[in-house]
């Protein structure tokens, strides 16, 4: 965030906190359900994604939105491992099994797409694509909105992806302790080792 901040989704704690570089914490939000990850919107709002549903938050930690109809989705296809706000002012919803839904404001379903990848993690790139992680196996994929496969990559037990303006995809691997940038074509040009990292973010 601006301001050298970071808002955190603290999914075993189920809450939300955006803390300062030394760790003070500055606002919290508890969570009905561990959360998977958050957004700051333009409007200073957050969204945040639970494994069962995904609820918007103003500066003051009251609800103003609550994503409806997502109950049906999981009573169908399981829990959420994810979900955004898109700029269109649409929602994407990703679940466990890996299936990818957009939904209108008012929780209805406009499309879909199955991407087969269990317990699969993501990131919404500014330009609409979709990056999953199968978290603890050992995929990288990016999806067009519709579902159509752009990239697909080898990384041994990749935890989490986030996308970097340069095409370029930073990868985090809880159980082999290291984050790396990775090239569109695998290869990893820049690496840094620590313990457990689950998540990385380029500032």
């Amino acid at each position: 965030l601006p301001n050298n901040r970071v808002i955190v989704a603290e999914y075993g704690g189920n809450k939300v906190t955006e803390r300062d570089l030394k760790g003070n914490i500055i606002w919290t939000k508890q969570t009905n359900g561990n959360p998977h990850n958050i957004q700051r919107l333009p409007n200073g709002h957050t969204l945040i994604a639970t494994n069962n549903g995904i609820v918007e938050v103003d500066r003051t930690g009251k609800d103003v939105f609550s994503l409806p109809n997502v109950q049906q989705l999981m009573n169908q296809f399981g829990q959420l491992s994810g979900g955004y706000k898109t700029r269109k002012g649409q929602y994407l919803c990703v679940t466990q099994n890996g299936l990818v839904v957009h939904f209108d404001k008012d929780g209805k379903q406009l499309k879909s797409f199955q991407t087969n990848r269990g317990n699969a993690w993501c990131d919404l790139l500014p330009n609409g694509r979709i990056l999953l992680a199968t978290n603890g196996g050992n995929k990288v994929a990016e999806y067009d909105p519709d579902g159509k496969l752009l990239l697909e990559l080898d990384v041994p037990s990749v935890s989490m992806v986030t996308g970097l303006p340069s095409g370029n995809v930073l990868v985090a691997s809880h159980q082999q302790g290291r984050v790396m940038e990775m090239d569109r074509k695998g290869r990893i040009v820049w690496e840094y080792k620590t313990q457990g990292p689950f998540r990385a973010r380029g500032r």
